[in-house]
C-alpha cells in the first residue's frame, strides 16, 4: 500500500512538475511572441510613417531623407498650396534645384512638438551626418558641413562661401525664439534610383 502511495505521489509530483515547466516555458514563449509582435508592429508603424512614395496623389517635387533622424518626407513645388511651413517642409523660393550647377536648396520646417514639426530633431545632427534629396529620378547625397545660428528677423541672411552645391535646413531654435538654426549640407555625389 505504501509503495502504491509513493508511486502515486511520484507520478503526481512528476506530472505537476512537468505541467509547471511546460506552463512556464509556454508563458515565456507567448510573452516573447507578444513582445516580438509588439516590436514588429512598432517598426511597421515607424516605417509606414517614414515611407514617402512619389505617388501621383502626392505631387511631391522631391523628398528629403535623413537616415540618422528617421526622417523621410516629401516637399512641394513653390507654387503648390501645400508648400507651406504650416503644413509641411517648405521649399523656400530662393532655392536652385540640385540638377543645376551650384544648386542651393533651402528647406524650412518647424522644430516644436506638433505633428508638423518635421525638423524637431535636427539638433541631434552631428558633423558629417548624411542627408538625401530625391529629385527628378536622382538621389543626391549630402553630408553635414556646418551648423550655425542666426537672428530670426524675417529675412534669410545665409552664409554661402562654399561655392558648391548645397542643402540648407532651417528651423527655429528650441530654446531661444529669437534665433534660427541653419544646417548646411554639401553635395557629395548623385545617382539614378
Amino acid at each position: 500500500m505504501k509503495k502504491k502511495k509513493i508511486k502515486y505521489f511520484s507520478f503526481l509530483f512528476l506530472f505537476l512538475g512537468l505541467g509547471i515547466t511546460v506552463n512556464i516555458v509556454g508563458q515565456k514563449y507567448i510573452l516573447k511572441f507578444k513582445n516580438t509582435k509588439k516590436v514588429q508592429n512598432f517598426f511597421n508603424i515607424i516605417e509606414s510613417h517614414n515611407e514617402v512614395d512619389m505617388d501621383i496623389n502626392d505631387n511631391y517635387l522631391g523628398i528629403l531623407e535623413i537616415p540618422n533622424l528617421h526622417l523621410k518626407r516629401g516637399f512641394y513645388d513653390f507654387q503648390s498650396k501645400n508648400n507651406s511651413i504650416k503644413k509641411n517642409i517648405e521649399l523656400l523660393n530662393k532655392s536652385i534645384m540640385p540638377n543645376q550647377s551650384n544648386s542651393q536648396i533651402f528647406l524650412a520646417a518647424h522644430s516644436g512638438n506638433s505633428n508638423i514639426a518635421y525638423f524637431k530633431n535636427l539638433n541631434q545632427l552631428r558633423e558629417n551626418d548624411i542627408a538625401y534629396i530625391y529629385y527628378n529620378k536622382k538621389k543626391y547625397h549630402y553630408y553635414l558641413k556646418q551648423h550655425y545660428q542666426m537672428e530670426k528677423n524675417g529675412t534669410m541672411d545665409i552664409k554661402n562661401n562654399l561655392q558648391t552645391s548645397s542643402l540648407y535646413l532651417i528651423t527655429c531654435n528650441k530654446y531661444d525664439s529669437s534665433k534660427q538654426e541653419v544646417y548646411v549640407f554639401i553635395l557629395i555625389f548623385e545617382e539614378f534610383y
